[in-house]
């Protein structure tokens, strides 16, 4: 049986990283994985790299899908790899299916339009008492990375810390990591009760589209603290314009019935009633469709380490402690001399 593994060959020269930013929010997710870029003279898209399959991401980045299938074809097999397209929007598994791919429906995004989301509705009627709750218990929601709220990493990495003692450790791929450096690009807000930062949330937006990232928060936080915050979240994104926010995606419920927290985000996101679309994956066989769907679940639940730049460490550390890091040049010629 043929490995499925590259191997490795110096006289290849791998493709230049995929590009971060595309019409998704999302796209720049793929800053923390290994990514490769696929194009065409008209076409682009960010092609997420894992160890069996070369996957296209939340379709092309500009252009047109049917563009990009043959060269992303190509750069697979040239790898040994599985192509797949993951996380498509209806049109393109339209696009996907007429090209003779087999497609899967794997997700449902649920989707809000703050210019027009109001609180009224019985069928908004849990989100009004979670909200009722909050308020009673006094928690106050600010902005993060602003002077009224500066950004304490170290807090924030506490509470990371606490979130994933509790619930295992975070995912990855498609779902942003905590990271400083990633993080301190992104909008972040925060939640506050009796002064104390108890949880937090970021976002990643695009032109008119806002889609919520990173959601942590400490263990016995009152009822309410996370449907009040992601309300102000909302309403950030109503009074900057936004006409989309995205509330991330759930497995669907077909598969979401095998897993108890994908079940409860659902209860979550449901007091919100937003539109919910579904997202599918594709590839060019069914053995590969399997193939690729067992190796982005792997790749997602167990995630590899991110890479960073030779700076980086130093840069973090910084963050999380507030102390200036010292430069990269010394750390150098310190090496250079115990060498």
């Amino acid at each position: 049986m043929q490995a499925l593994h590259p191997p490795s060959s110096p006289a290849q020269t791998p493709p230049p990283p995929g590009p971060t930013r595309g019409p998704r929010a999302e796209h720049c997710i793929a800053s923390q994985a290994q990514t490769l870029l696929v194009q065409t003279p008209h076409s682009a898209g960010c092609v997420l790299r894992t160890a069996q399959t070369l996957s296209l991401f939340l379709g092309p980045t500009h252009g047109e899908l049917q563009d990009l299938l043959p060269p992303l074809k190509t750069l697979a097999r040239n790898q040994n790899r599985v192509a797949c397209l993951y996380k498509l929007a209806a049109r393109d598994a339209v696009i996907s299916r007429r090209s003779k791919w087999d497609i899967a429906a794997v997700a449902v995004e649920a989707v809000i339009a703050p210019q027009s989301f109001t609180l009224q509705g019985s069928e908004r009627r849990q989100l009004r008492r979670f909200l009722r709750k909050s308020e009673a218990a006094g928690l106050d929601f600010r902005q993060l990375n602003t002077d009224v709220a500066p950004t304490d990493w170290g807090l924030l990495q506490d509470i990371h810390q606490a979130w994933e003692d509790s619930h295992g450790k975070e995912r990855g791929l498609t779902m942003g990591r905590f990271c400083p450096l990633y993080l301190e690009t992104k909008p972040l807000f925060a939640a506050f009760h009796n002064g104390q930062l108890i949880a937090f949330a970021s976002a990643v937006t695009e032109s008119k589209i806002m889609s919520l990232d990173v959601m942590r928060h400490k263990q016995d936080i009152p009822t309410g603290t996370m449907h009040g915050l992601i309300h102000f979240m909302i309403e950030y994104a109503r009074q900057h314009g936004f006409e989309e926010f995205n509330l991330a995606a759930l497995p669907h419920p077909n598969l979401s019935k095998y897993s108890r927290v994908a079940t409860g985000l659902a209860r979550f996101k449901e007091s919100f009633a937003p539109t919910w679309r579904p997202l599918y994956m594709a590839a060019p066989t069914k053995a590969a469709l399997l193939i690729a769907a067992a190796d982005l679940w792997q790749a997602i639940h167990r995630p590899d380490p991110i890479v960073y730049a030779l700076e980086d460490p130093w840069r973090i550390d910084a963050m999380l402690t507030g102390e200036i890091p010292k430069p990269v040049v010394e750390v150098q010629s310190q090496t250079r001399r115990s060498a």
